[in-house]
């Protein structure tokens, strides 16, 4: 599987880190494309390719081609020999239901998946398939958990629920602590 990505490896996206080492681990090989890397010191789970995206694809000589965001499937899919089945994430940020249905038209466009409130507003679309935000059940580092911490960590864009967090935590501050990190987008 070749990934398109925009910006590879990043910090806020762990759900794409998560995805692809859950590939790996089912003995995927799995290979990604990304003009971007914002952080350098991140180390990548899989080869990454920074040039063409046509040097990528005779590199990877991928099955599938799989893109995040759905504004990256629409800029690269004519790019992607049609013999190849692509396959798209969506995301927040970039949602759009007349993109959505744009993406959806193209041919070699096999599936695109989408969180469940997204997939709801746009039923119908065939290739339309529900899938919750990827996530890796072990832990990064051996440490005492505290059941207390709310850990929200994300892109500070308008599209990310934040707000959610706010309400959230002054509901329930008598009885758990809140902590918010959030990244630069």
């Amino acid at each position: 599987v070749l990934y398109l990505l925009w910006n590879y490896p990043q910090i806020s996206e762990t759900y794409i880190d998560a995805e692809i080492a859950f590939a790996i681990r089912h003995g995927v090989d799995v290979h990604v494309w990304s003009p971007n890397c914002r952080h350098q010191t991140l180390k990548p789970a899989c080869p990454v390719h920074r040039g063409k995206t046509s040097e990528a694809l005779v590199d990877a000589k991928p099955d599938i081609v799989h893109c995040h965001y759905l504004p990256v499937a629409d800029a690269y899919y004519r790019s992607i020999p049609k013999r190849i089945p692509i396959t798209v994430r969506g995301h927040s940020f970039d949602w759009d239901p007349e993109h959505l249905r744009k993406v959806a038209a193209v041919e070699t466009i096999r599936r695109i998946y989408l969180f469940p409130h997204f997939a709801d507003q746009v039923r119908g679309v065939d290739k339309v398939r529900i899938l919750p935000v990827a996530f890796s059940p072990r832990p990064r580092h051996d440490v005492k958990k505290d059941r207390r911490l709310v850990l929200r960590l994300a892109a500070g864009l308008p599209t990310k629920g934040l707000s959610d967090f706010f309400d959230v935590a002054e509901r329930l501050a008598d009885d758990f602590k809140f902590v918010l990190g959030v990244s630069k987008a």
